[in-house]
């Protein structure tokens, strides 16, 4: 994660809302080039502005995010579990080998940014009853062929209001979902699906409603793609059933019904653009009313590795990529 940025547009300013003072060192001396411009306390809550037009550098999301006590520059899988589009949301930590029951998910393993806006008139006024949209949410792999960028995800949080929020899969082309359970290939060094070794039975992780009947496996088998994935190489999602062990064949599929995830894509929230007039979509916030300098609107965001999405997989550990954000308003 590398930073966040808004569309340059004189008559837009983002801010950070923060608990902690993020400008200033552990020796109280302040940090250089962080960009902020301003300090501004409203009704007990402290907003930190970049200038107008301009974004916050990655120097300023990490000092915040530091600040916060949440991911900086490293991301770990974590899980949702199961979700629609309104419920309200929760992380979870991704499965442990031979484990199935579940833990919440450290703020270390993700990011959680409270964005501010305001909206400015010539005269540097902030203005009331003005749109603010995500236009564009750009995921750059840090190397070609690196396919997990395709699992991160932002949640937005709308007024803390579950039915006004949403899951954006940034590099989806249409709306979807993740399967949250199946088998698993976690333990190390091995090219099988994990088993218990009491029982010999497969084990099924994460969340499902329903399992098909155990076959009886006399000899190892060839890769059985049970959780389609489409795949041809051995990885945590795709591997084979062990000889002498009862599993799920992916013949049974049909049986087995997983909980799903669900994902908005960016088409489904971004507005109609006609030369800077916008319309439609979802907007993030809306500034409010009252006095002029506290017209602002937020919009809480959490960037976060799905776990269950089949680009996890243990080749694309260490890997980098860049989070780019675009917001917009309409022309004045």
């Amino acid at each position: 994660y590398s930073g966040t940025a808004v569309n340059t547009a004189e008559q837009l300013q983002i801010g950070l809302i923060s608990e902690n003072d993020f400008t200033e060192d552990a020796q109280g001396d302040p940090i250089d080039g962080l960009g902020i411009v301003s300090k501004q306390t409203i009704e007990d809550k402290d907003y930190y502005w970049a200038a107008p037009g301009v974004g916050f550098s990655s120097a300023a999301i990490n000092a915040y995010l530091k600040a916060q006590g949440y991911a900086t520059n490293s991301l770990e899988p974590v899980t949702t579990r199961e979700y629609a589009t309104g419920d309200a949301f929760s992380l979870w930590k991704s499965p442990m080998a031979y484990r199935t029951d579940f833990f919440d998910a450290d703020h270390s393993s993700y990011c959680k940014v409270n964005f501010a806006f305001r909206v400015l008139n010539s005269s540097g006024e902030a203005q009331a009853n003005k749109d603010v949209w995500l236009t564009d949410a750009t995921v750059q792999a840090g190397n070609p062929g690196e396919d997990i960028r395709k699992a991160l995800r932002l949640y937005v949080n709308k007024n803390n209001t579950p039915a006004q929020s949403f899951i954006l899969n940034p590099t989806a082309d249409a709306a979807g979902t993740n399967d949250v359970g199946g088998i698993l290939n976690l333990s190390n060094g091995n090219d099988y699906y994990d088993i218990d070794f009491q029982s010999g039975k497969e084990i099924l992780y994460g969340d499902y409603t329903a399992a098909p009947s155990f076959t009886h496996y006399l000899a190892d088998t060839d890769l059985d793609d049970f959780n389609s994935t489409g795949g041809n190489a051995v990885s945590t999602f795709l591997a084979k059933h062990r000889a002498n062990s009862y599993g799920y064949d992916s013949s049974d599929k049909g049986d087995f019904v997983a909980k799903t995830t669900q994902y908005v894509c960016l088409d489904d929230i971004r507005p109609l653009d006609d030369e800077g007039s916008l319309s439609g979509g979802v907007p993030l916030c809306r500034t409010s009313t009252g006095a002029i300098n506290e017209r602002v609107g937020s919009a809480e965001m959490t960037i976060y590795i799905e776990g269950w999405d089949h680009s996890v997989i243990n080749k694309e550990i260490g890997n980098g990529f860049n989070l780019g954000l675009q917001f917009q308003i309409d022309r004045a």
